[in-house]
């Protein structure tokens, strides 16, 4: 579909232009937040140093993925928004592009740092002593770096067809999402397992430590609980929007289509700012972190 004809069709009727208006003021409201939740976030990081180093990259990459949500996509965003207000088709048509390959680059690469961080967690359970010797900071580095080089290139897809752009979308949110899944699930019949072998035995103290204080139970389990949380964020954020891409391809696009996508993108950028605020929540060390950097909370 041209620029032209999604112009019209935000333009259809009064309430879609209202629409466009909130989503607008929102996008700039919620940049403001972004940015700043994701500055502590990184300056947390690197502060903390509890966490090992590969996890530790494999938070700074996306919490890296977020912020350029905050820096870009938001205001590209209320760009796209305010010019379907104000009735500048030359911005809208001129804004699409990047708008577009900008929000896909950093949505693959979260997805991408998500499955990653789910295998992380993964072979920190089934590894335990040969954890560090096997997951290095220089091969989740080299990892990440072929993630986002793949979320910098495969968006413009979109400029060469709509169709292929659509299906590489599809592929990536299916493989990441199953991956993921099937890793959280494998690492909670583990634990299960685990702790009934423990029981069984009652010779084992738990938490269980193995390998010194290589490997606590009780903190993995904490640290899972975390990303399986942040995940399902993830996938509620996702959910929406990937729905309405479904339902385009079946029905077609009119104005009802269009005014949802726009409001679902939104779903998927606030993942975003929740990000920020479970680790804050559920992780101690960043909790700590953040609020020294900002004296006006630590009394």
């Amino acid at each position: 579909m041209s620029c032209h004809e999604i112009f019209s069709h935000l333009r259809d009727t009064t309430s879609s232009i209202a629409v466009c208006a909130f989503l607008g003021i929102a996008s700039v409201v919620l940049a403001i937040f972004t940015v700043f939740g994701n500055s502590l976030i990184l300056h947390a990081l690197r502060k903390c140093q509890t966490l090992q180093s590969p996890t530790k990259a494999l938070f700074c990459s996306l919490a890296f993925s977020d912020l350029g949500v905050g820096i870009v996509v938001y205001p590209l965003s209320a760009v796209f928004c305010f010019a379907a207000v104000f009735n500048n088709i030359e911005v809208f048509c001129a804004i699409q592009y990047p708008y577009l390959i900008v929000a896909y680059c950093l949505g693959s690469v979260s997805f991408l740092t998500m499955t990653a961080i789910s295998l992380d967690r993964y072979y920190a359970f089934t590894l335990r002593l040969r954890y560090r010797q096997v997951v290095t900071f220089k091969r989740v580095v080299f990892l990440l770096a072929a993630c986002w080089i793949f979320g910098l290139i495969w968006p413009f897809s979109w400029l060469l067809s709509h169709t292929i752009s659509k299906i590489v979308a599809t592929t990536i949110i299916f493989c990441c999402t199953v991956i993921t899944s099937i890793s959280y699930i494998k690492i909670t019949v583990g634990l299960h397992r685990h702790q009934r072998q423990i029981q069984e035995q009652q010779t084992i103290p738990a938490p269980q430590q193995h390998g010194g204080n290589h490997f606590s139970i009780g903190q993995y389990k904490k640290s899972l609980n975390t990303m399986i949380l942040i995940f399902f964020l993830l996938i509620a954020c996702y959910l929406p929007h990937c729905t309405v891409i479904a339902v385009s391809m079946v029905i077609g696009n009119n104005s009802s289509v269009m005014l949802a996508w726009i409001i679902t993108a939104e779903f998927i950028y606030l993942n975003s700012l929740l990000n920020p605020l479970v680790y804050c929540w559920r992780m101690r060390e960043i909790r700590r972190e953040v609020l020294i950097a900002m004296p006006c909370f630590t009394s």
